[in-house]
């Protein structure tokens, strides 16, 4: 786990990652610019749901469990138990990443819905 830890810091996993952070934002702002308030909701549940919940609490608690662990010598006895501590922690966090991750995506598909239903046209290039 040591390695893959450090192997995503290096990987186009964190361009995306943090990307999403502003694009989001950028989409949100756009999409009230454009559809109004109505519809923009669908954006901005879905933008606060990817930034509070899969960047701020992969900054706020796996970040500092994948430096804890880093820290493990993995030669001594110790690993057993920072291990075991790392794995229960880290996996209810990464559920909740996962489901917060889940529902920003449906979000952002309710308002593409949205938009179709009530025929409004967000693509400025199909008209």
């Amino acid at each position: 786990m040591q390695n893959i830890n450090v192997a995503v810091y290096r990987s186009i996993f964190m361009v995306v990652f943090i990307s999403l952070v502003p694009l989001s934002i950028a989409t949100t702002i756009w999409s009230i610019v454009t559809v109004g308030w109505s519809g923009s909701l669908f954006v901005g549940v879905g933008t606060l749901l990817y930034v509070f919940g899969m960047f701020i609490m992969t900054g706020m608690g796996n970040v500092p469990l994948n430096e804890s662990l880093k820290q493990v010598d993995t030669s001594h006895q110790e690993v057993v138990g920072a291990w075991k501590n790392y794995y229960k922690r880290w996996t209810r966090l990464n559920t909740l990443r996962c489901i917060f991750g889940i529902a920003a995506g449906v979000s952002w598909i309710f308002f593409c819905l949205f938009c179709v239903i009530s025929k409004i046209s967000v693509c400025y290039i199909c008209g």
